[in-house]
């Protein structure tokens, strides 16, 4: 007899221990489930933000952009009046108030330029004032540029004349860059150019307006590229770059967006791609 209640108390702790042990495991699986989620909801808020942030930039910012495997082209009317900066605000407001988790945007570092990054060659597209006639394109190394392809629709106007000047013997300085630019308006082709130019010393070439200055664009070092403009027009330049394997991508600046779930140690601190 003392046998068999040996045996019943060894299968009943037996059972014990295992019900146990599963309850753990049952536990362990349920709070790693629960985690993932949190993951998921994390990245998931992310990407609804930065979705978001590109489609007020595709519909409001009045430039469009267009990459291949080895240039980004960049369209846009210079000067120009949007609601672009305050759309952002609004949505950065409304983002960050009305979230279940920590939200935080950054929108600092686009105003007033407005800067786009092109990687992976760390070149910067930007404004001097975004809305106004003043652009420019600023690579790091001179390298990472081998030309610029520029287009220009002057509309309704007329093109009397150019000039350029530049910071060596010759005008434009020669070089290795390759520079080509046409100028056009409602009725003709006013100008076309194809130069090699130097990407260290400044080349500028200035197109007038009757006996105005109405155009500027210079190259300067190192292969960077602006352009002023006194007059409205059209502006599609084709920035073509280095070689490269990787994907090109047009950026906004580094840490745009935080999306931080605290509970769970799940965030995500990143930019917003662009194209």
């Amino acid at each position: 007899m003392k046998g068999v209640f040996f045996s019943i108390s060894m299968v009943l702790l037996f059972l014990t221990a295992f019900g146990l042990a599963l309850l753990i495991a049952l536990s362990h699986t349920q709070l790693s489930t629960l985690h993932l989620s949190s993951s998921d909801k994390t990245y998931y808020r992310f990407d609804s933000i930065e979705n978001a942030f590109k489609e007020i930039f595709y519909r409001e910012s009045g430039i469009r952009i267009k990459t291949s495997n080895n240039s980004v082209t960049l369209e846009e009317n210079l000067p120009q009046a949007t609601n672009f900066l305050n759309d952002t605000l609004a949505f950065k407001n409304f983002a960050q108030n009305f979230s279940d988790i920590q939200v935080r945007i950054d929108i600092s570092a686009l105003i007033p330029r407005l800067p786009l990054i092109i990687s992976p060659h760390n070149i910067t597209y930007q404004h001097l004032d975004y809305g106004d006639g003043r652009y420019e394109v600023v690579p790091t190394f001179s390298a990472n540029v081998t030309g610029y392809d520029v287009l220009i629709n002057i509309s309704d106007h007329a093109l009397f004349g150019y000039s350029w000047s530049s910071g060596c013997d010759s005008i434009p300085c020669p070089g290795t860059l390759a520079f080509h630019i046409v100028v056009v308006n409602t009725t003709h082709q006013c100008l076309e150019l194809t130069e090699n130019l130097d990407p260290s010393t400044m080349s500028c070439l200035q197109m007038d307006v009757g006996d105005e200055q109405a155009i500027k664009t210079c190259i300067d070092n190192p292969a960077k590229f602006n352009i002023t403009s006194d007059i409205p027009i059209y502006v599609k330049n084709r920035v073509d770059l280095q070689q490269t394997n990787e994907k090109i991508h047009v950026k906004y600046p580094p840490n745009i967006i935080l999306v931080n779930n605290s509970v769970f140690g799940s965030w995500k601190n990143d930019t917003v791609v662009i194209a």
